[in-house]
């Protein structure tokens, strides 16, 4: 997980890459923070992305990759709470 420096117009926002059973394992957690599994979610750590995944024609732009990633799951929000803060690093995604 990375964003690049600034947050530049046409690279605004977070980017997530994972292979086949980082997805899974992913959709799974997300799963089970809903069933309520995880009563304050769940961190773990990110390894830095590759040079081939941050091979983007003519971006510029540093990238800055995130460390740990927090996902949380609140039931007293609507269920189209999103919010995503970059905590020095650590990524903290809490949904609804």
């Amino acid at each position: 997980m990375w964003h690049y420096e600034g947050f530049p117009g046409n690279y605004h926002g977070y980017h997530l890459n994972a292979d086949a059973a980082g997805c899974a394992f992913l959709k799974g957690l997300v799963e089970r923070l809903r069933a309520g599994r995880f009563l304050n979610g769940m961190e773990f750590k990110l390894a830095a992305p590759t040079a081939t995944q941050l091979a983007v024609p003519n971006c510029p732009v540093k990238c800055v990759p995130a460390t740990r990633l927090e996902l949380r799951y609140r039931r007293d929000a609507p269920e189209d709470h999103w919010l995503i803060e970059d905590r020095e690093g650590r990524v903290v995604i809490e949904m609804g």
